[in-house]
């Protein structure tokens, strides 16, 4: 059967069956305007829980059923409407619904009734939101840490954020820990509420030690964080199994190609999207080495079907 492994920008990565496989051919397909899209610049991809593709764009919310797609912009007719049509991050919510995250503050959208039913403007310009598949969300802003009671229907500051954290490292685990990556050292900090469902919950940090060194990447999905090191290293780390695995040092490759937007394990193989030039793959069989899948591509975003594993 094939496999659909969606990545970037307007692009459908196809994961063919092994014996295609081992031939290492590679099939983009391309979802532009044809198809519907709003905008060419795709700067979020989400899959819910059905199997849809969600594209945060510069231009509107689009969803994409592999045959139609559906776009949704704000819409001064209706009372909830979208904040901003500039849609930087599109996450998983509670109760089938997805946080949509603009430079104007945050939307939850509900998937099944199509439409806006709740709107955070408390959240503007320097925030990030991070939530799993299960819908425990955080957010950090400049100054502090909320995560979203759900009882309360609402965002609460639960912690002053330490200048020394940086938000770009930080995700959200499937047990709903907000795991925090100083800019200084090695240090690693999770973030725990014992219940989201609860109005009043209890709050703790824990430190949690995965690495000598100070971690100055990351791309965390499917329980699996890949991270690079001040040493430019790269490393897996399961999570669930809290097992680490050396790749090779990428000094070179960023060198070479520049900065990564997003790292994914394809079978024992790793593919790196570089933004301004494309998809290599380290090649696990070779010691992973480097080998070129497409460079005519500019990365915004990258996703790893969490359905089909692949």
């Amino acid at each position: 059967m094939k496999k659909h492994f969606l990545l970037t920008l307007l692009l459908v990565f196809l994961c063919l069956p092994e014996y295609i496989r081992a031939m290492d051919e590679y099939a983009l397909l391309q979802i532009g305007y044809t198809q519907g899209l709003s905008n060419s610049a795709v700067l979020s991809l989400y899959q819910d829980n059905h199997g849809f593709m969600w594209f945060g764009t510069y231009d509107g919310l689009n969803n994409y059923d592999g045959k139609t797609m559906n776009v949704y912009r704000t819409d001064m007719a209706v009372k909830k409407q979208l904040l901003n049509n500039v849609i930087y991050h599109v996450d998983g919510a509670e109760n089938n619904c997805l946080w949509i995250s603009t430079n104007t503050g945050i939307n939850c959208f509900s998937v099944n009734k199509r439409c806006v039913v709740g709107s955070y403007e408390m959240f503007k310009d320097d925030f990030i939101l991070y939530s799993n598949r299960k819908g425990n969300t955080w957010v950090m802003d400049k100054d502090d840490v909320h995560y979203y009671n759900v009882p309360l229907r609402n965002f609460v500051k639960v912690h002053k954020k330490d200048k020394v954290f940086n938000k770009e490292l930080s995700f959200v685990d499937e047990k709903g820990y907000l795991w925090l990556f100083s800019s200084k050292d090695n240090s690693v900090y999770r973030c725990h509420v014992d219940d989201f469902s609860q109005e009043n919950p209890n709050f703790s940090t824990i430190r949690t030690n995965i690495h000598q060194k100070r971690i100055e990447y990351t791309f965390y999905q499917n329980g699996i964080l890949s991270f690079i090191d001040k040493d430019n290293d790269l490393f897996l780390f399961d999570i669930m199994r809290n097992t680490k695995v050396y790749i090779r040092n990428v000094e070179e490759l960023v060198r070479k190609y520049g900065a990564i937007k997003g790292i994914i394990s394809f079978y024992d193989d790793i593919v790196i999207a570089f933004i301004r030039n494309g998809l290599i793959k380290l090649d696990a069989a070779s010691r992973y080495s480097e080998s070129v899948i497409d460079r005519n591509i500019r990365i915004f975003s990258v996703y790893k079907d969490p359905v089909q594993d692949i």
